[in-house]
């Protein structure tokens, strides 16, 4: 959880994606505090996590054939291989002048809790809802769509891109049989958008609508119930009052669905930005995957 809570304007928080524009990323810098900005900069560019960021120094920084480089440790990665990633010249400097560990007055580095609440307090400045995860996930999706999947599994160390589970639209269906309207709802509304649970539980009828319009096929049935609903109005919970996301999750969870599943299926099978009843020809890219793995 954050470490400071904070109300973040709900337009804001509906923007938020795994894909993030320049003009998000920009202001988000903007209000981060400026000594503390060196740690956004290279999360960004390089998708750490915050353990792998907080002990980040100097003394990591590779100068190679002209070209800088950044090992991080294998004490310091979830699976215990190190790693090396590529750095501008201009992030490589910066590292380079710092002393000690990044961004800390002590000879210990940051806390992963003090990160966190770097990043709460900055989404409480700027209306913009972001955290250490989603830049990683935004970095992992950049590379995911120029097919650099090499330098994605090398950058972000991860062994293998395929045992991400996902599910394809059939198999969602599948799963939402039988399910309640607001599970159901609620499961196509991540699947669909690529959007955070806690994004999604804050959609309200005319959200629903907008979405509808992109996959009308999918949305016509349920859109139908809302019918006399005000366009204000929450989707889920009472009108004037969003689900929580711990009961939200708890929904899906009764349909053997996963939050972060729906939204990497979202990503995984080509942003289903184009319409449903062409929604099978972007399964290639699960196998196209695959065949990196072999």
């Amino acid at each position: 959880m954050d470490g400071v809570r904070g109300k973040v304007s709900r337009q804001s928080i509906q923007q938020s994606s795994p894909f993030l524009d320049k003009t998000t990323l920009q202001t988000f810098s903007e209000h981060f505090p400026p000594q503390f900005r060196l740690l956004f900069d290279i999360l960004l560019h390089t998708g750490l996590t915050v353990n792998e960021l907080v002990h980040v120094t100097s003394q990591e920084v590779i100068e190679r054939d002209d070209s800088f480089f950044f090992l991080v440790k294998k004490e310091h990665t979830k699976d215990k291989i190190s790693r090396t990633i590529p750095l501008s010249t201009s992030l490589a400097k910066r590292i380079r002048a710092t002393e000690g560990y990044l961004c800390s007055k002590k000879p210990s580095p940051l806390s992963s809790r003090r990160v966190e609440q770097l990043f709460s307090l900055t989404s409480t400045a700027s209306g913009i809802k972001l955290t250490p995860r989603m830049i990683r996930n935004h970095v992992l999706c950049a590379l995911l769509s120029k097919k650099d999947f090499n330098r994605a599994r090398q950058q972000l160390g991860i062994r293998s891109l395929t045992y991400k589970q996902h599910y394809t639209v059939d198999q969602l269906e599948e799963k939402l049989v039988g399910a309640r309207f607001e599970v159901k709802l609620l499961a196509l509304c991540v699947f669909y958008s690529g959007k955070h649970l806690s994004t999604v539980l804050e959609f309200t009828v005319q959200d629903l609508r907008t979405l509808a319009k992109q996959h009308r096929l999918v949305f016509s049935s349920l859109l139908s119930a809302y019918a006399s609903s005000p366009s204000e109005s929450y989707l889920f919970g009472k009108s004037n009052k969003p689900l929580t996301l711990r009961r939200a999750q708890q929904l899906l969870k009764s349909a053997h669905l996963s939050s972060h599943t729906l939204r990497i299926s979202h990503y995984y099978l080509g942003g289903l930005t184009m319409p449903v009843k062409h929604f099978n020809k972007y399964t290639y890219t699960n196998v196209w995957l695959a065949k990196q793995e072999q």
